[in-house]
């Protein structure tokens, strides 16, 4: 859950530095929110949708990466902007949950 904004339960992310490709992004910004490492070629992309919040009009990109299940942990340099974090079976997500969340769990599902 992010400190920002809606502060309901969502996907690690945010935007994208100049010279950065979109799954680049994708981990660093899963490094910086949660300190999992992973190489950019280890991502896969799901597709792209709109944002649905309409205060922040932008596309976002979604990857999908197979990782060793653990403990979830914040990144120690990130904690002022993650509140909580934590592994949800997708058929079981708290009622919080973003929209956006939704949206790239259909997107998975459609693979």
């Amino acid at each position: 859950r992010s400190w920002l904004g809606h502060q309901s339960w969502s996907l690690p992310g945010g935007g994208i530095h100049r010279r950065e490709t979109p799954a680049m992004a994708a981990v660093r910004e899963l490094a910086e929110e949660t300190g999992l490492q992973l190489a950019p070629e280890k991502v896969t992309e799901l597709g792209m949708f709109k944002n649905p919040y309409k205060a922040a009009p932008f596309t976002i990109a979604c990857y999908v990466a197979l990782v060793k299940k653990q403990e979830p942990a914040l990144a120690r340099y990130r904690r002022l902007e993650v509140l909580d974090l934590a592994w949800y079976p997708i058929d079981r997500l708290p009622p919080d949950t973003s929209p956006t969340v939704k949206k790239a769990i259909a997107l998975r599902v459609a693979r």
